[in-house]
């Protein structure tokens, strides 16, 4: 059926394409493949990692990071927590386009549900 404002493509049919769209990222069964790898040192110096600015060929850490915490781990959490952002704001949008969870009657936009949990 054709709803005002809503597209014929039910929850269901998201659900199969979101479901198919994972597996089309499976990678077939194989015996793995073992190749020579190079040796990799993790405790890496910061002044020998990428990054670094190309004009004055320095590393920017004003607050000495480097020097108290695994570099490799604090660029991992930037880059999950980059993600998870990303995934914020798409949830953010999803809830003002009117998306909600089924059986979930809650309408509310988004600005009020920030306001609301914040105040």
């Amino acid at each position: 059926q054709l709803h005002a404002g809503r597209s014929s493509v039910g929850f269901r049919g998201v659900m199969l394409s979101l479901h198919t769209a994972s597996l089309s990222f499976n990678m077939p069964v194989s015996a793995p493949v073992s190749a020579p790898r190079a040796s990799v040192s993790m405790a890496a110096d910061v002044n020998s990692m990428l990054g670094k600015y190309s004009v004055k060929g320095i590393v920017y850490d004003p607050l000495g990071l480097a020097s108290k915490y695994d570099v490799n781990w604090l660029r991992e959490a930037e880059l999950k927590h980059g993600r998870l952002c990303m995934l914020a704001f798409a949830g953010f949008l999803a809830n003002d386009a009117g998306w909600g969870i089924p059986g979930l009657n809650i309408k509310c936009a988004s600005i009020d549900a920030h306001d609301k949990m914040v105040a």
